[in-house]
């Protein structure tokens, strides 16, 4: 896999780091808003009185259980993050492989995706676009043709050298041109 600053698995590493940053976030001002108050309040009250042991009591239970929630939302927000990430490397792997086959001179069959998959409309417009690939070598390929025959027609004819020769040239400008038409 290429590990550039922009390839996909940097992308995952990304979002996944993203996902997890975010979470934290939230959890870092949920915790100060829950806590400092309440450290505050336990601040403010006499010292061994049952309000600040209740306090205390409350406190613990909170860090008890908040932590806990912060690491399984954690885990969830970058699961998800794995999740969404599928639903684009899938479409863009197909992509880069129709893009590897058209610099190489094919033009591959349409593009199908997972319905789950996102890139859904930019599939469909890489797929007009073959079809418009497909279409204008099907165009060439008849142009080619056409010429063909007319100069099939103009060999029936008793040329001087010049006009023999020019025809052998058209001919073998033809026949490079239907071998880059059907790569």
């Amino acid at each position: 896999m290429n590990d550039s600053p922009h390839s996909l698995g940097t992308f995952r590493l990304h979002l996944m780091l993203t996902a997890g940053l975010v979470v934290l976030t939230f959890a870092s001002i949920a915790a100060l808003l829950i806590f400092v108050p309440l450290v505050a309040r336990f601040s403010a009250t006499s010292s061994g009185s049952a309000e600040q042991t209740g306090l205390v009591d409350y406190l613990l239970f909170l860090h008890e259980s908040f932590w806990p929630v912060v690491a399984c939302s954690v885990a969830a927000s970058m699961a998800s993050g794995m999740v969404l990430f599928e639903k684009m490397r899938s479409p863009l792997e197909r992509f880069r492989s129709t893009y590897v086959q058209i610099a190489a001179g094919r033009i591959p069959d349409p593009i199908s995706i997972r319905a789950v998959d996102y890139l859904r409309n930019e599939t469909a417009d890489l797929n007009r676009v073959l079809e418009v690939l497909r279409q204008g070598r099907a165009d060439r390929q008849r142009e080619i043709e056409r010429i063909a025959e007319a100069l099939r027609e103009l060999e029936a004819f008793d040329l001087p050298d010049k006009g023999t020769a020019a025809v052998v040239g058209i001919q073998d400008a033809l026949d490079r041109l239907r071998q880059d038409t059907e790569g």
